[in-house]
C-alpha cells in the first residue's frame, strides 16, 4: 500500500483577496515573456480586478458585492470601477491620475488603429510614450530614455507600483454593516430604555398605525425616535435622550388631531368656516 505521506499535498484554495495579494511574483513572471501588447492586457487586467476587490470590500456582503461587479452591471468595467473608488472615496485623487493614464495605454493596446498601423500601436508609439512619461513623473521618475524597451519597462514599473498602492488601500476599508428596519430600531431603543416615558411613547405611537393617514406618521416619527434614542447612547455623556423631551413627544401625541388629506377635509381638519362665511355674507 502506498504510503499517504508520499503523496503531494492537496493545493490549499485561497480566497480572491489572497490570490490578488499573492499575484505580484506572477504577474512579474508572466510580464517579462509576453509581448508589449500582452504585458499591457496583463497588468491592465489585473488592476482592474484590485479595484473590484476594494470595491467589493466596501459593500454590506460580498454576493452584494459580486452582483455589481458582473459584465453589464453597475461596477461592471475598469471606468465604472474606477469612478465608484473614487466617488466612495476608496481610492486617493493621485491614484486616479495613474488608473487614468493605464486605461488610456490599455484601450489603445485592445483596439484595432485605424490610422495605418493596424495592431501595431505599442511602445514605439510617441503618443504612448508621451503617456509612459506622465504616469512615470507619479512616481518621481523622469523617463529620459523613449526607445521602446525603456518605455515598456517604465510602463510596467509604473502600473505595477499602480497596483500596490491600490493594495495598501484595501486594510482601510471597512464593510459598512447593513441598515436596520424600523422594528428593530425599535426593539434596540426599548431594551435600552426599560421602564422609562419612552415605551410609554412608543405604545401611544402604535396606536395611530391603526389608521391610514396615521400609519405614514408612525413609520416616520418611529424610526425618527429610535435613531434619536439610539445615537444619544453613544454621545459623550452617555445619558440618552432626556425624560422630559420623552415626556413632551408623548404628550403632543395624546392629543386629539386630524390629518388635512385635501379640500373635502378641510372640515375634519380643523378649518370649517362656514361661520365664518355666514357672518361676513
Amino acid at each position: 500500500m502506498e504510503n499517504s505521506a508520499q503523496q503531494p499535498p492537496k493545493d490549499k484554495s485561497v480566497s480572491k483577496e489572497e490570490a490578488l495579494f499573492t499575484l505580484p511574483q506572477r504577474i512579474t513572471e508572466l510580464v517579462e515573456t509576453e509581448s508589449d501588447r500582452g504585458s499591457i492586457l496583463i497588468l491592465g487586467a489585473y488592476i482592474d480586478e484590485i479595484l473590484g476587490l476594494l470595491i467589493s470590500a466596501a459593500c454590506v456582503s460580498d454576493s452584494l458585492g459580486d452582483g455589481i461587479l458582473k459584465h453589464g452591471h453597475p461596477a461592471g468595467t475598469f471606468d465604472s470601477r474606477l469612478l465608484i473608488a473614487q466617488a466612495f472615496g476608496l481610492i486617493h485623487d493621485e491614484d486616479v491620475k495613474g488608473l487614468r493614464i493605464i486605461q488610456k495605454i490599455r484601450n489603445k493596446a485592445a483596439h484595432f488603429d485605424r490610422s495605418g498601423r493596424g495592431f501595431d500601436v505599442l511602445f514605439d508609439s510617441p503618443a504612448t510614450a508621451d503617456q509612459v512619461v506622465e504616469l512615470s513623473l507619479l512616481f518621481y521618475e523622469k523617463l529620459t530614455d523613449r526607445s521602446s524597451l525603456a518605455v515598456r519597462h517604465s510602463f510596467v514599473e509604473s502600473a505595477r507600483n499602480v497596483a500596490q498602492r491600490l493594495l495598501l488601500r484595501r486594510p482601510d476599508i471597512k464593510r459598512p454593516a447593513p441598515l436596520k428596519s424600523t422594528q428593530e430600531l425599535i426593539t434596540t431603543a426599548l431594551s435600552l430604555n426599560e421602564d422609562t416615558p419612552l415605551v410609554e411613547l412608543i405604545d401611544k405611537l402604535r396606536e395611530l398605525k391603526d389608521s391610514p393617514e396615521g400609519k405614514a406618521m408612525y413609520q416616520g416619527f418611529v424610526h425618527t425616535i429610535s435613531k434619536m434614542v439610539l445615537n444619544s447612547q453613544t454621545s459623550a455623556d452617555g445619558n440618552g435622550l432626556p425624560d422630559e423631551m420623552i415626556l413632551a413627544v408623548s404628550d403632543m401625541m395624546s392629543r386629539p388631531f386630524n390629518f388635512p388629506l385635501g379640500p373635502d377635509n378641510d372640515k375634519e381638519a380643523g378649518f370649517d368656516q362656514s361661520e365664518d362665511d355666514s357672518d361676513q355674507a
